[in-house]
């Protein structure tokens, strides 16, 4: 299958091209839908021919424009039901851990504008599709759920090719692919073990980053079982 990418300099914006439209996957903050429809423009895309959306997970950088972009054309929606409240309540969860220090400066920057940042146009979800419907496998797509990142993220699958969302990164200031903010390491840490153990995959394309092999997990889930991450607010214990 063929992929376009329709994002930023930081965010890639994935464009599944299928035998009928395309389907996107994630959107982006708020501020973002004319940038992005300008990208589709220079990619020769229509915005009318996008048939879906897939949601990875509800944070402001994946679903900011989401609201907006229903209004204006009428894609079908994929998501997973567990993040039906947070994407009603249109604010990210912020009660997270941050992997690495540069980040964790940079979260604290980041929630001093915390209407700006991490928070998002609510949402309803009535008429969204649940990926447990299998909507797409006629194109071969294959949506898999997993979590670490936030309690509900969710991966695409198409042939070797797996679209994370932030379940991997791969951008600065991330470190061996961990994602900047994170609710659960050890959670984490279990679903790279579901990837590894998908079959065919071999390639993983991050949100934030450049695509890259697989295999380079498994010693990245070594590097990570012993170094520890920072609580972003002090009420739980690390998790080291």
């Amino acid at each position: 299958m063929k992929v376009l990418n329709a994002g930023s300099r930081y965010f890639n914006r994935y464009l599944l091209v299928l035998s009928d439209g395309y389907c996107l996957i994630d959107t982006g903050y708020k501020w973002e839908y004319p940038k992005f429809c300008e990208k589709l423009q220079k990619l020769g895309v229509r915005k009318e021919e996008i048939k879906y959306v897939i949601i990875t997970h509800a944070h402001s950088d994946h679903v900011g424009f989401l609201k907006e972009m229903l209004a204006d054309v009428s894609p079908k929606v994929i998501y997973n039901p567990a993040q039906k409240a947070r994407l009603e309540a249109g604010k990210n969860n912020i009660d997270v851990f941050v992997s690495n220090f540069p980040s964790l400066i940079g979260s604290w920057g980041s929630i001093m504008f915390v209407d700006k940042t991490q928070c998002f146009p609510a949402i309803k979800t009535d008429s969204f599709i649940s990926y447990q419907q299998n909507p797409l496998t006629e194109y071969g797509i294959e949506l898999i759920p997993l979590a670490g990142h936030t309690d509900a993220d969710l991966a695409v699958k198409v042939g070797s090719m797996l679209f994370c969302g932030d379940i991997c990164m791969n951008a600065f200031p991330a470190s061996a692919h961990f994602p900047l903010w994170l609710e659960n390491k050890y959670v984490l840490l279990e679903n790279w073990e579901k990837i590894l153990a998908l079959p065919d995959v071999a390639t993983v394309y991050p949100s934030h980053g450049k695509p890259f092999d697989v295999k380079e997990l498994r010693k990245d889930i070594e590097v990570w079982r012993t170094k520890g991450v920072f609580k972003l607010f002090k009420k739980k214990k690390n998790q080291i």
